[in-house]
């Protein structure tokens, strides 16, 4: 009989908050985190659209003060979700030093603004003015990277990207390799930005 896996932590970093209960309680009630969007990154939209952006987010209020400038926008909301999780799930530092923690996340378009900036820049100013820090997010699997090195995971490390069920995929992945025995603990989890790009 395969081994089944159970849900024993939880993280979230959303529009309707970063706490399990109330976002559910949120989501009971029937409340919608959709506003009005006419600019993203400074520029104007052409036609005003609807979005849940994660307002007034800081990495330095889950992480405390320390160097995020690797980390782009996609990455820092993965790096604090994972934070969450982790400690919901009780994995300490020193536990996680002894497991191979897999890492397992879920995306679409993650750093679709750090990619086509980094593009943009080299374009208009020259390769020789491009920024080697935003280089390192111009992968698709750039936040998974981040987060695993952040959080010491020692284990697989896979980005899946399945449009927008990827959160979903990335749990069932997560599931096969349990079940398969290939795998014992892993972090999962999806991630997305909104940005100019990925509105357009």
């Amino acid at each position: 009989m395969r081994p089944k896996a159970a849900i024993t932590g939880v993280g979230i970093v959303s529009a309707l908050g970063d706490n399990p209960r109330d976002l559910h309680q949120a989501l009971c009630r029937g409340e919608c985190a959709g506003v009005p969007i006419t600019s993203v990154n400074d520029r104007d939209l052409p036609s005003p659209g609807i979005a849940a952006p994660v307002k007034d987010f800081s990495p330095s209020h889950y992480l405390g003060d320390r160097n995020f400038r690797p980390l782009d926008r996609a990455g820092q909301l993965t790096v604090c979700a994972a934070h969450l999780a982790l400690e919901s799930g009780e994995w300490t530092s020193e536990l996680r030093e002894k497991t191979e923690l897999d890492l397992i996340v879920g995306t679409t378009f993650c750093g679709a603004h750090t990619i086509t900036q980094f593009d943009r820049d080299t374009q208009i100013s020259g390769p020789k003015f491009a920024k080697p820090l935003s280089f390192a997010n111009t992968v698709i699997n750039a936040a998974a990277g981040h987060t695993a090195i952040w959080h010491n995971l020692r284990g697989a490390n896979t980005t899946v990207v399945a449009g927008k069920v990827s959160g979903l995929r990335a749990l069932k992945h997560a599931q096969i390799q349990i079940g398969l025995g290939t795998s014992n603990v892993a972090l999962v989890g999806g991630v997305e930005e909104f940005c100019f790009e990925t509105y357009r």
